[in-house]
């Protein structure tokens, strides 16, 4: 058994590479640098509604981060009203991902990705929401108290029993998100 804090510390120095790359990646600059446009803005959340939705519906989501699918599915139909997109479209990599997920059983493993989807949107997407909100897209799936998040989050990995399955399945949370946000801008 581990303690939260020792074992958070642990996956930040583990996934700190992948962190940074993703950092780097195209959308995020075009977050970022306050370029992005509303239909590739569209197109990610697009792609993160379905690990919301998938996520959520496994029951071990914490309190404070459950109705996330649901501010997503709200910013998505803002986008649809204000620009006329269509019903978006999923990618195939997001729907392997999503299947994964749905198979997974093993709960020091979804908390995993519980921890990297939950935790970055409650602490990355502060940075996300403020410059989203500045070029005037809408920014509901962002409305997380990461104070909040962070310690259901840290009560859920309090007792992760296997180290080894949730740093592995943390790089395969990061790995499956930044294969995502790479196809996006392809």
């Amino acid at each position: 058994m581990s303690t939260s804090p020792k074992l958070r510390q642990i996956v930040k120095q583990e996934t700190r590479a992948i962190h940074k790359y993703t950092e780097d990646l195209p959308i995020m600059r075009q977050i970022i640098n306050q370029f992005i446009r509303p239909e590739t803005y569209y197109c990610y959340l697009s792609q993160l509604l379905p690990i919301y939705e998938i996520l959520e519906s496994l029951e071990i989501c914490p309190d404070s981060v459950e109705g996330i699918a649901k501010l997503c599915r709200k910013d998505l139909e803002k986008l649809q009203q204000d620009h006329g997109f269509s019903e978006p479209v999923i990618f195939p990599i997001t729907k392997i991902y999503t299947e994964y997920l749905s198979k997974q059983f093993d709960k020091c493993a979804l908390t995993a990705h519980y921890y990297v989807r939950y935790l970055a949107d409650a602490k990355g997407g502060q940075i996300l929401k403020s410059r989203l909100s500045k070029i005037g897209l809408p920014t509901n799936v962002y409305n997380l108290e990461y104070v909040t998040v962070e310690k259901d989050i840290d009560k859920m990995i309090i007792d992760v029993w296997d180290e080894s399955v949730f740093l592995c399945e943390t790089h395969h949370a990061f790995m499956a998100y930044t294969a995502i946000l790479t196809t996006i801008c392809s």
